[in-house]
């Protein structure tokens, strides 16, 4: 897979989750149920017969342990995970943009046998050999190797 059709799978995730505004809030928001977070939990979850979808985040030690959907716990990061969450909906599409943007601009433009980079040249104004060194940048960054 190269970093278009990566960026193209991560795009495609995005859309299909709920448009949004997503936003971070705090819950119980009533102090009076502070002292009872559990009790709160189960009367706020409804089973409606479908299965409740999570995302899990790893640990950062053997002590903690996260789950983050969007109910990201009482603990030291709980905050800083929902605000990581609510703003990815609107963060993941901008950023593929970006970067489909970038590899747009730096596409191969075959001459002869070799491919160079439409955008970039040395020092003497010569094209540089297709991938550039931006392309293989963002492939690097995404996991890809370039081809």
């Amino acid at each position: 897979m190269n970093a278009a059709d990566r960026l193209a799978a991560i795009r495609a995730r995005a859309d299909k989750a709920l448009d949004g505004p997503w936003e971070r809030r705090v819950a119980p928001d009533d102090p009076a149920t502070m002292a009872d977070k559990s009790a709160w939990v189960d009367g706020t979850l409804r089973d409606n017969g479908e299965p409740i979808h999570l995302a899990i985040a790893a640990p950062p030690n053997d002590e903690l342990a996260y789950v983050v959907p969007f109910l990201t716990g009482d603990g030291p990061t709980s905050r800083a995970n929902a605000e990581f969450i609510a703003h990815a909906r609107a963060d993941v599409p901008a950023l593929v943009s970006a970067l489909l943007s970038v590899l747009d601009l730096h596409r191969p433009n075959p001459l002869g046998s070799l491919a160079t980079c439409e955008r970039c040249r040395d020092l003497r104004g010569s094209q540089i050999e297709y991938p550039c060194p931006t392309v293989r940048a963002v492939e690097a960054a995404l996991g890809e190797v370039s081809s």
